[in-house]
């Protein structure tokens, strides 16, 4: 078709401007495409994430219902179930799950995950993290936090409650501090998943 390609181009540079200006966002038509475009994705064979539910199902296998009057019993799978990744293989186990209470169980969780970081083949457990408490330390029970790494649970509305986002990390820029570099915390759960060093600070001019 005769001015195709430079149709193509236009349309392009509008949606990018549209996207840039927060024109999308008005309309809530980010949000819309982002759904459609999960809705499109097909599960990818041989994937390496496994991931475990904890639904009806599991619920009725174990004779328990998930909540705090069994934290005990569920912390105990948790740590079987690092005990036979590591076993497999697996080199990282995300709980996408937060523990603020503590339970009987709580020892020999974070005993998994010691003997997990401490195997031939290290496998890092990450546990999931809400909220900081007064002292400014993450709210996860102390055996846990000692044992294996966080990252943040926190999520972002990105538009009438239909998709959510997880900011990857908190820049915080000291006080009269200039140039490019900007100290980064609190990592998401995401993030300490894929990534086992520590948070460096951002380089804000590189996008990094």
């Amino acid at each position: 078709v005769k001015g195709g390609p430079l149709a193509s181009a236009l349309l392009i540079l509008a949606a990018l401007a549209a996207s840039w200006t927060g024109a999308l966002d008005l309309l809530n038509l980010d949000t819309q495409a982002q759904r459609l475009l999960l809705r499109a994705g097909a599960p990818i064979a041989d994937s390496p994430v496994l991931l475990v539910t904890i639904d009806a199902a599991s619920e009725r296998a174990l004779g328990r219902p998930f909540g705090a009057p069994h934290a005990a019993a569920w912390r105990a799978d948790h740590a079987r179930l690092i005990d036979r990744a590591a076993a497999a293989g697996a080199t990282a186990v995300v709980f996408d799950l937060f523990f603020e209470s503590s339970s009987a169980a709580d020892g020999r969780l974070a005993d998994a995950a010691r003997r997990a970081h401490s195997a031939a083949r290290p496998l890092r457990v990450i546990f999931g993290v809400r909220q900081f408490d007064a002292a400014g330390q993450p709210a996860l029970v102390a055996p846990l936090r000692d044992a294996a790494a966080w990252g943040s649970l926190c999520l972002v509305n990105r538009g009438n409650g239909a998709l959510w986002g997880s900011p990857l990390a908190v820049l915080r820029p000291a006080a009269g501090a200039g140039g490019e570099q900007v100290s980064a915390d609190t990592p998401s759960l995401a993030l300490q998943a894929l990534v086992g060093e520590r948070l460096l600070d951002a380089d804000l001019g590189r996008r990094q």
